[in-house]
């Protein structure tokens, strides 16, 4: 029990670090009643990239950065349709998203709904595949892995866990290739893991 609270405290102070840091790298803004989105970033990394989607999930905008800069641009949603959008900014260990309502009064910024997911970390040690991910949010958590060919090996569901770590042992699969499934809400992760 005294482990699992002070692994509680940690992660929550590296949540806070982390949003506190990603609050100030990332600044989104709005000209409401010229339908337009202004996204700021600072010191972005090589590797993160941008995206801004409809509620479909249809990408509008899409940037990786392949060098350190600060960014900014403007981007209008003027002749598109009502309803939600999304500024993501992804980068190794986390997705910052942050709303956006188009209606007939303009453009909204939802800053309530704003949230960070972190990403899950993986790692293979000789037969055991492992991976852990905070959970801030407390989304539905549902893990599954899979062969090559498609086939089911395990699966689980977890509802609003905040802290999940698993060790899968592969020392009794058949060599080959497997992927592993993480749904955290609506986000898939997919990674795959050689077994020799």
């Amino acid at each position: 029990m005294k482990n699992f609270l002070k692994t509680i405290v940690v992660a929550l102070a590296l949540l806070g670090l982390t949003s506190a840091r990603a609050a100030k790298k990332v600044e989104v803004t709005v000209d409401q009643n010229l339908h337009i989105v202004h996204v700021a970033l600072k010191s972005v990394s090589v590797g993160e990239s941008l995206v801004i989607k409809d509620f479909k999930g249809f990408s509008l905008y899409k940037k990786t950065f392949r060098e350190m800069s600060n960014f900014q641009k403007s981007f209008s949603l003027k002749g598109k349709d009502h309803g939600m959008y999304f500024v993501e900014v992804e980068n190794d260990t986390q997705i910052q998203i942050t709303p956006v309502l188009k209606n007939d009064l303009g453009v909204t910024l939802i800053e309530r709904a704003a949230k960070f997911m972190f990403k899950p970390q993986y790692s293979q040690v000789d037969n055991v595949f492992k991976f852990s991910l905070i959970n801030s949010n407390e989304d539905d958590i549902k893990i599954a892995i899979y062969t090559e060919s498609g086939i089911l090996i395990t699966s689980e569901e977890m509802v609003h866990d905040v802290i999940i770590k698993r060790n899968y042992n592969t020392k009794e699969l058949e060599k080959g290739v497997y992927t592993l499934l993480i749904t955290q809400g609506k986000k898939t992760f997919s990674k795959n893991f050689d077994v020799n």
